[in-house]
């Protein structure tokens, strides 16, 4: 642990040296050109608005620019998935769920990158890029409008940004705020992701409700869905354990050994 954190309120912590971290907006990036080298069709800013069915398969999508006729549709639209399945009848165990972060610039003294932080006792992560901390915020604002998606954090993040940041690393009283922000994604009722076929509907498959931690998965993801589409089942890793029809069954994918539920995954209706 590094001297400058402060561990007295800390039981016991994980330590993995061979963690890390990406850039989403780069890593998105080198995704979508190495698919178009290999001959995907990528339409950035166009909007799905509609599955188009025949009875019981779907035949595509309409989009803001124009209808895609299609076999095979996977929905992966995070926050927006749910919105999307309730226009064709099909109801998700999802909710969409904002996420908050701040960005700060460290004082001198911590001028150089310091390890990452995630507590999920206090439902909070921070780690260095670009040169700032980012400063992840508990936030439990649930069944938001992920259209807002812009509209900027609210008056109260900043501050209990600072106070987490600071009750762990206290030279972090020095750091100034530059900037923050607020992002979205569908959490499922156990925060786990959906991944799979739909019964019923013949062509439309689910990679969904990742509930916060679908980027470090994405690879894998894609993998095993390509497979299951063209192959008709997942072959580098079995993901039958997270289709859509372990809710109805009482199914869990809880392995034995569960991180505890962060505070912020709570719903406070439930925990009422």
């Amino acid at each position: 642990m590094p001297p400058f954190a402060n561990v007295e309120d800390i039981g016991a912590a994980a330590y993995e040296p061979d963690s890390g971290y990406a850039n989403p907006a780069e890593t998105v990036e080198g995704f979508r050109r190495r698919a178009t080298e290999l001959g995907a069709r990528i339409l950035q800013w166009t909007a799905v608005t509609r599955v188009l069915r025949q009875e019981s398969r779907v035949t595509g999508v309409d989009t803001s620019a124009g209808r895609i006729d299609e076999g095979s549709v996977i929905v992966a639209a995070g926050a927006w998935s749910k919105r999307l399945c309730e226009e064709f009848g099909l109801a998700l165990p999802v909710r969409p769920k904002a996420i908050d972060t701040v960005a700060v610039t460290r004082p001198p003294e911590l001028r150089n990158p310091h390890m990452i932080f995630i507590d999920n006792v206090l439902g909070n992560y921070f780690r260095p890029g670009g040169g700032l901390t980012l400063v992840g915020i508990p936030c439990q604002e649930w069944d938001i409008d992920p259209d807002t998606l812009g509209t900027g954090l609210p008056p109260q993040a900043a501050d209990v940004g600072a106070q987490l940041l600071t009750h762990r690393i206290p030279a972090m009283e020095r750091a100034t705020l530059a900037r923050g922000y607020r992002a979205f994604d569908g959490y499922s009722t156990d925060r786990h992701a959906i991944l799979g076929r739909v019964d019923g509907i013949d062509g439309l498959y689910l990679a969904t409700a990742f509930s916060g931690s679908g980027f470090k998965i994405a690879p894998a993801v894609g993998m095993c869905m390509a497979e299951l589409v063209t192959e008709g089942r997942a072959k580098t890793v079995d993901i039958e354990p997270f289709s859509l029809r372990r809710f109805a069954e009482g199914r869990t994918v809880e392995g034995p050994y569960p991180y505890a539920v962060r505070p912020d995954y709570i719903d406070p209706a439930v925990r009422s």
